[in-house]
């Protein structure tokens, strides 16, 4: 009788082969808990700002509004410069006092580095109104990965849109 030491080639092919079909099937999963993650740093930032430009609203008059900014936001975000704030996951612009359909508008744009989505945030800055009216929207720059992510944000509220042309709400 043979003394039989170590794998055969076959055992070992074997082995790699099931080690990459768990690890194909895995990965995707992973990269989407991770992208999920990177995704609660913006809309954690987003709703900083929203919360941040709504104190603004009350202090400021109509003039004030173009020059909202990270400057004159009543919280720090440390590295932003006027209307440019970068993390190591995402940009984010805030443009101060837009007009879209006649209403003044403040824009809060968080685009992902890699360009895997964009996130915008409109606030409504009527002052007709007596609350601050917020419109968001998750744009996928056509990958799957943004598709993922706007549709993980429909059910908040948030308007998935295929590309950066405007979108509306939903269909009813």
């Amino acid at each position: 009788m043979k003394n039989k030491k170590g794998f055969t080639l076959i055992e070992l092919l074997v082995v790699v082969l099931i080690i990459g079909i768990l690890a194909s099937i895995s990965f995707p999963q992973y990269r989407k808990s991770v992208e999920k993650a990177r995704l609660s740093e913006a809309l954690e930032t987003i709703k900083s700002i929203e919360d941040s430009i709504g104190r603004l609203l009350l202090e400021y008059d109509d003039e004030g509004l173009e020059n909202i900014n990270f400057d004159t936001l009543d919280i720090e975000f440390p590295g932003a410069e006027g209307q440019d704030y970068n993390t190591d996951n995402f940009q984010y612009i805030v443009i101060g006092h837009t007009v879209i359909n006649d209403i003044p508008t403040i824009d809060i744009v968080a685009t992902r580095n890699n360009d895997l989505y964009e996130l915008d945030t409109l606030v409504d800055a009527d002052r007709s109104s007596t609350f601050v009216n917020y419109r968001h929207y998750c744009y996928t720059n056509g990958t799957d990965m943004g598709e993922y992510i706007c549709k993980l944000l429909e059910p908040q509220g948030w308007w998935f849109c295929e590309d950066t042309s405007f979108c509306g709400p939903p269909e009813e």
